[in-house]
């Protein structure tokens, strides 16, 4: 038991300690090439079956700071926008159909 401890410290140690995985963007991935054609979201369809949308922004709610911290400036950006995308959808979604004044 103690030389399996002493074997991860070692490993942890030479390798600067562990970095946290990049954030899986692939839910969403999968729910934009489902639901948009030519550039434009059916939020009828996401309306309907919202499951995918709510189970990525519960991952986004999950993410811890130390984690992201640990990522690089590129996976920071790419989490916040997509992270913006995905609650701008989302709002949509809750409020559709959209009512349109004027």
């Amino acid at each position: 038991m103690s030389k399996i401890f002493i074997i991860i410290s070692l490993a942890f140690i030479s390798f600067g300690g562990a970095r946290a995985a990049s954030f899986d963007h692939s839910i969403f991935d999968v729910l934009l090439q489902k639901h948009v054609v030519n550039g434009r979201v059916d939020y009828e369809a996401l309306h309907s079956n919202p499951g995918d949308l709510q189970r990525y922004l519960d991952r986004l709610d999950d993410v811890r700071r130390e984690d992201f911290s640990s990522w690089s400036r590129e996976e920071q950006m790419a989490f916040w926008i997509n992270a913006y995308n995905a609650i701008t959808i989302y709002g949509i979604v809750q409020n559709y159909p959209i009512q349109y004044g004027g």
